[in-house]
């Protein structure tokens, strides 16, 4: 069920531990369970953006996602664990499309970074040489802004509007949508 959130311009469909079932690979979601997300969409309107959040795996409700959505951000922390399954979810986006052309890479997200540690300055400069331009400018800190606006059940931009953790989403939010507007403008002019 959709409910407006405390904040302006947000609508929240919330989720809890209970939809787990859905997410493991079984008989039952197969079949035409990953399109339900994508059929819902289709009848919810009124939204510029609908951004859905993923579990960290490629199980059903990652699937379902994909098979929805026009776009695709990848979220990666600058470490070991976090670079190794990009071949597996970049195979995943790819099959993907075969059930949804329209379905687009927008690109990797360095997430979690803190730039004062060496290891995460070498996991951003292997990513960004191995994936060029696949690599968004933003760089989502690993700040304490969030946990604290999490916490607070609080957006951070309302919770922390100053911090480098709320620049960073304002940044994100500019970077997401000039890629966007460019591909839409790249489909238009082919």
């Amino acid at each position: 069920m959709l409910m407006p959130a405390r904040f302006d311009g947000i609508t929240l469909l919330p989720t809890n531990h209970h939809l787990g079932v859905f997410n493991r690979p079984s008989p039952e979601n197969e079949g035409m369970m990953p399109y339900a997300l994508r059929v819902f969409l289709e009848d919810v309107s009124g939204f510029d953006f609908v951004l859905i959040d993923c579990p960290p795996n490629l199980y059903t409700c990652t699937w379902a996602a994909l098979i929805a959505a026009d776009y695709v951000v990848i979220p990666v922390p600058p470490e070991d664990f976090g670079t190794q399954g990009l071949r597996a979810v970049r195979q995943a986006v790819e099959q993907a499309r075969e059930l949804n052309p329209p379905l687009r890479q927008l690109g990797f997200l360095v997430t979690r970074c803190d730039r004062r540690l060496l290891i995460h300055q070498a996991y951003e400069r292997r990513l960004r040489k191995n994936y060029s331009h696949m690599v968004l400018n933003t760089v989502v800190p690993e700040a304490a802004a969030f946990k604290v606006a999490t916490a607070s059940r609080k957006p951070v931009e309302h919770h922390e509007p100053k911090s480098v953790a709320a620049s960073a989403m304002r940044e994100l939010a500019r970077e997401l949508c000039e890629r966007i507007s460019k591909r839409e403008e790249r489909q238009r002019a082919a």
